[in-house]
């Protein structure tokens, strides 16, 4: 994990993208061993003379390979590594696949003890990452649920107290999100991180790592939004910070964006970071900056004869946006404020599937 953990440092949310790429496979992983289990005879006999043993063996190792990320991604949690908001992504996963890894049980010999051992090993994940969350978000859902049942009969006096108890909690989680802010900001000005990509990457990349992080959360919370401010203060008076004359096209900025990072594997990597490969219902909803970054990052790895002239232009035909260009205090403004809308509504919409 050495390498991992190298990219990682340069840049944070490499491990947050890592959290919902596991969620996802071992989703699939159990999902594939349900329907497996549901086979009837003649169909699991044509899968033997097909040769479903070599695929039973692939099962196997897969289920292998997912013990071992998950445990590694538990130490990243138990090391505050991830933002809260991929913890809580990762949790309700787990939580989809521990039931179905259970349900599974029945399948192939060759992949039984794997995929017991991997409901076992999730059910200690979703334990550690219970403990983690518990410090803030979820301490705060359970004030929410306890005044809005009990608000009518308790006492004046308790309620006023549990009221206490809550601001007090939101105290907390400012001290919290104002120091995660600072680090996470720290990192980016002193130490490099995000610095291998584009500006453009680095400010919409920052400013969700941010939103994901507690600072959102108290945000989300409060609905006191003043470190988008903040955010946006702290990168136009960064030195880092381009400062060209006047407005600069989208389209232009996209095409240096792209064109700044020296192979394929960087763009894919962007893309990644920025949406690509997550099924919709599990990610952040995609902006229109964001969206066109990661189209023309997208395009610009088509071979040469079918890659258009301008990705700025095909990135962007789908997506009416700013006319004009931007100028630098516009694209940070743009930039921050897309990611700490999109993460708030992410926010709301996992919120919803806890309440359920």
């Amino acid at each position: 994990m050495t390498d991992l953990e190298e990219i990682a440092r340069n840049i944070p949310l490499v491990t947050d993208r890592l959290m919902i790429q596991l969620g996802n496979d071992i989703r699939g992983v159990n999902i594939k061993a349900v329907k497996e289990e549901k086979k009837g005879f003649f169909s699991r006999l044509w899968d033997t003379i097909k040769g479903s043993p070599d695929q039973r063996h692939i099962d196997a190792t897969l289920a292998k390979n997912q013990r071992r990320i998950v445990k590694w991604a538990t130490e990243m949690t138990e090391h505050q590594r991830v933002t809260n908001l991929a913890l809580t992504e990762f949790a309700h996963a787990l939580g989809e696949v521990r039931d179905m890894a259970w349900a599974a049980q029945r399948t192939a010999d060759l992949a039984r003890s794997e995929v017991r051992e991997l409901a076992e090993i999730v059910g200690r994940a979703i334990d550690t990452i219970n403990t983690r969350l518990d410090e803030h978000q979820w301490r705060l859902d359970d004030h929410d649920r306890q005044l809005a049942s009990h608000r009518n009969v308790l006492e004046d006096h308790e309620a006023r107290l549990q009221d206490l108890d809550r601001r007090q909690l939101r105290v907390e989680l400012w001290q919290a999100g104002w120091q995660e802010f600072d680090d996470a900001v720290r990192r980016w000005e002193d130490h490099g991180a995000y610095r291998s990509l584009p500006w453009i990457v680095q400010i919409v990349l920052l400013a969700r790592e941010i939103a994901s992080g507690d600072a959102g959360l108290h945000a989300y919370v409060t609905s006191d939004n003043s470190y988008q401010l903040r955010l946006e203060q702290r990168i136009l008076a960064s030195s880092t910070t381009p400062q060209w004359i006047g407005r600069k096209s989208l389209e232009r900025i996209l095409n240096e964006a792209v064109e700044a990072l020296p192979t394929d594997d960087h763009r894919q990597l962007v893309a990644e970071l920025l949406g690509a490969g997550v099924p919709a219902d599990d990610a952040i909803p995609e902006t229109p900056l964001a969206g066109a970054l990661r189209r023309a990052m997208e395009l610009r790895q088509l071979p040469a004869a079918n890659r258009p002239e301008s990705v700025g232009v095909v990135a962007l035909s789908n997506s009416p946006y700013i006319q004009g260009g931007l100028t630098v205090r516009d694209a940070v403004r743009y930039a921050v404020e897309e990611q700490v809308t999109a993460v708030r509504q992410r926010r709301e919409t996992l919120q919803k599937r806890r309440t359920r």
